[in-house]
């Protein structure tokens, strides 16, 4: 496996296994771009389920085997992260980066299930609007915490492309999570495939074919 560095402002030595998948600039073929924008519609459409499924009182519950955290805090979480990409300013002239780790924590969001609904819903929309007119190498700089003391930040320059997929397989692990804590509640009939990458679903099939 050949490795590759790339550079980011204030950042240097961002190893990356090369050969393991399509590069991102293949994206901008539409197949491929189009097998993106489903995962992550897929993905958006979960956590849609999991918010008409859950109760209010289920989703603000707190699990101390895990934290403390809540369905609420998960999806508050993952929907931080998509808005920082769907909400950001892509005008030629930006120079600012989504910065992923400034959050608010204990929004209504997190709090109340329907008005999260409501915001995956729109990003939803955001999402298909986005894959029409937005095209997978428009670049972008994002932004994370790279020391909790002193509180230095590092850029990478990155593509939309690449983001989206970030989002998303971020996303995924999440869901996983809630619906470990949803099952604790005794919510067993949830889908087997929530909260499970596209990888591990081809890996259980093919042992089943065996």
């Amino acid at each position: 496996e050949k490795e590759m560095m790339i550079r980011g402002r204030g950042l240097r030595n961002i190893k990356m296994m090369k050969g393991l998948t399509r590069p991102v600039s293949d994206l901008a073929n539409n197949e491929n771009y189009q097998l993106l924008g489903n995962a992550a519609r897929s993905i958006l459409s979960q956590q849609a389920f999991i918010l008409e499924t859950i109760s209010d009182d289920d989703y603000v519950k707190h699990h101390p085997f895990y934290l403390g955290s809540s369905v609420g805090g998960h999806v508050r979480h993952v929907l931080d992260h998509w808005s920082k990409l769907m909400n950001h300013d892509y005008a030629i002239s930006s120079t600012d980066a989504i910065d992923y780790d400034s959050r608010e924590r204990n929004t209504e969001i997190e709090t109340n299930r329907l008005v999260a609904l409501g915001i995956n819903e729109k990003i939803l929309h955001q999402l298909d609007s986005a894959l029409q007119h937005r095209r997978p190498e428009t670049p972008l700089q994002v932004m994370f915490l790279g020391d909790s003391k002193s509180g230095i930040r590092y850029t990478v320059d990155t593509t939309f492309g690449r983001e989206l997929s970030f989002v998303s397989h971020h996303a995924t692990h999440h869901l996983s999570t809630i619906k470990l804590l949803m099952q604790t509640m005794s919510y067993d009939s949830l889908p087997t495939t929530i909260g499970m990458a596209h990888s591990t679903i081809q890996y259980w099939n093919g042992q089943n074919k065996k």
